[in-house]
């Protein structure tokens, strides 16, 4: 297909850091959700967010979370066809505002879940005793919101003024 074949001049996957963020980030959040453990919890050990997703429906809190694998991969191919395909000014920014999106919902489908249960944890009381939500929080949390914070990086990069790669193809 024309819109994949990359011409001598046209700039290579470094000229466009934005798709790269955007795969990274997307495969960050993706493997946080699937592999590392999400929360530590006393007398159960580690759980992992697809654990997590069978108290959603008892937890309103965690009813986001199911969709952060969909929104991972949305960034990873969004990030591929920005690495793979020629776009013009236009295109990248569409792309940017979707990465933009994808990566915003997925820190709010783990911080939501996180500042409720910090409230639980002052409403109890437990909070003068030294507890905290990030007590709880494990790798996959952290993990995740890199994840997002990485791909939301790379949408700035395609929103932002176009570089010198836009320039020359659109």
């Amino acid at each position: 297909m024309e819109i994949f074949r990359r011409r001598p001049e046209e700039p290579g996957t470094m000229d466009r850091p934005g798709g790269v963020l955007a795969v990274v980030g997307g495969l960050l959040a993706g493997l946080a959700y699937l592999v590392v453990p999400v929360a530590k919890v006393p007398l159960v050990g580690q759980v992992t967010a697809p654990a997590l997703e069978e108290a959603a429906p008892s937890y309103p809190s965690l009813a986001m979370l199911p969709f952060v694998p969909v929104a991972a991969l949305v960034m990873l191919a969004i990030g591929g066809f920005l690495l793979l395909a020629r776009l013009g000014r236009r295109e990248h920014r569409v792309a940017g505002a979707l990465v933009l999106a994808c990566s915003g919902f997925i820190a709010l489908a783990y911080l939501i879940p996180f500042n409720a249960l910090q409230s639980e944890i002052q409403q109890v009381g437990a909070s003068g005793l030294g507890l905290s939500a990030a007590t709880f929080a494990g790798g996959g949390f952290w993990f995740a919101l890199v994840g997002a914070l990485v791909a939301a990086t790379g949408a700035a990069l395609e929103l932002s003024e176009p570089r010198r790669s836009l320039r020359a193809g659109a």
